[in-house]
C-alpha cells in the first residue's frame, strides 16, 4: 500500500519558504496523511531550515529524494501558484543568463501539464486532489482558506531555535519594545534581478518619526544604506544585522547569506511585538510575505515557539 504524503517546495526568501510549508501541513492535516518538505538553500536563501528550526527536521527531504517518489507514483499533483507558461519563460530568461539552472526549477520543468493544479484555488477545488497518492504542494504565500485559530496552531508547531528567540526577547525587553511601540518595516528588495526593488519612500517615515519625538519607533529594512537614513534618530531602535541582502556582480544576482537570513527573522520576530503600520502590499500590487508573517506571529507569545 501506498502512503498518501503531501511534500511542500520550500522556494525563494524565508518567508516564502515558511509559508508553503504552513500550507503544506495544513494539507496534510486534511488528508490525514505524512508530510516532507524541500528545503534546499540557494541564492536567495542560503540557510539551512535546521539553522532556525528544530521542529519537523526528519521531513526534509533533498529534490533528489522528491524525484525518486515523483517518478514512482502514478497519481501524482503538482499544487503550484506560478503559472506554468510564465513560468517556463523565465526559467528560459534565466538558463541564458546563468547558463545554468537549479535542480528544483529542472525538477518542475519535467512535470507534465496534466500535473498542475492552481493552489489559490485549492479550497474551491479540494475534491479534484483527495485521489492523489503524492501531492507537491507550492504557494509562496499563506493561503486565505487556511482558517486563522488552525494556522496560529500550525505557526506554533514551527519551533524556533532557542538562541533566536531569546536574541529577540533581549532585544525587545532592553529597548522596551512593546505594542505602544510604532513598527516600520522598509522592504527594499524582492526577487533577484537588478531592478527587484520596491518604490519605499523613506522621505515620508522620516518626516513621519522627526514628528513624533515623543513616540518610540522600531525600524527594519533588508538594505543598510536604507537603516543608516535612521540610526542617529533617538526615538528609533534598531537591530544591528551582521549582514544584510548584497548584490552579487559576478552572478548579476542579489544574495541572501546565512547571517542575514537568520538576523532578518530575529528582526521579523521584534516586529511582531509592535504596532506595525507599513503595509503588507506594495505601490506595485506586490504583497510581502515578510511583512505578513510579522502580522501572523503578533499574538504569539515567543516563549512558546521553542522546545
Amino acid at each position: 500500500m501506498v502512503n498518501k504524503t503531501v511534500v511542500s517546495l520550500c522556494i525563494s526568501g524565508l518567508a516564502n519558504r515558511i509559508d508553503s510549508i504552513l500550507g503544506g501541513l495544513y494539507l496534510s492535516q486534511l488528508f490525514n496523511c505524512d508530510f516532507k518538505f524541500v528545503w534546499e538553500p540557494d541564492a536567495e536563501c542560503m540557510c539551512e531550515y535546521s539553522d532556525i528550526f528544530d521542529s519537523y527536521t526528519t521531513r526534509n527531504i533533498t529534490y533528489q529524494e522528491l524525484e525518486g517518489m515523483f517518478y514512482k507514483q502514478n497519481h501524482s499533483t503538482f499544487c503550484g501558484m506560478i503559472d506554468r507558461k510564465n513560468f517556463l519563460i523565465s526559467i528560459n530568461e534565466e538558463w541564458r543568463r546563468y547558463n545554468s539552472v537549479p535542480r528544483k526549477k529542472k525538477f518542475l520543468m519535467r512535470l507534465p501539464e496534466t500535473h498542475w493544479f492552481a493552489a489559490a484555488t485549492l479550497d474551491k477545488n479540494i475534491n479534484d486532489i483527495r485521489d492523489k497518492n503524492l501531492i507537491i504542494y507550492h504557494n509562496a504565500l499563506v493561503p486565505d482558506y487556511i482558517p486563522y485559530t488552525q494556522l496560529t496552531s500550525l505557526l506554533l508547531s514551527l519551533k524556533i531555535k532557542k538562541y533566536i528567540c531569546a536574541e529577540a526577547t533581549q532585544f525587545i525587553t532592553r529597548n522596551n519594545i512593546n505594542i505602544n511601540t510604532t513598527g516600520i518595516l522598509l522592504r527594499k528588495h524582492f526577487g533577484v534581478d537588478v531592478c527587484s526593488l520596491f518604490d519605499v519612500n523613506e522621505s515620508y517615515y522620516v518626516n513621519l518619526i522627526d514628528s513624533n519625538k515623543d513616540k518610540n519607533f522600531y525600524l527594519m529594512s533588508d538594505l543598510k544604506i536604507c537603516e543608516d537614513l535612521f540610526n542617529n534618530k533617538t526615538n528609533v531602535c534598531i537591530y544591528p544585522k551582521r549582514s544584510y541582502v548584497y548584490w552579487d556582480t559576478k552572478y548579476a544576482h542579489w544574495r541572501r547569506d546565512k547571517n542575514s537570513i537568520i538576523d532578518a527573522f530575529i528582526g521579523l520576530l521584534i516586529l511582531s511585538k509592535t504596532n506595525i503600520i507599513t503595509p503588507s502590499t506594495n505601490n506595485k500590487g506586490f504583497r510581502s510575505s515578510f511583512s505578513e508573517l510579522s502580522h501572523l506571529y503578533q499574538k504569539i507569545k515567543l516563549e512558546k515557539l521553542t522546545i
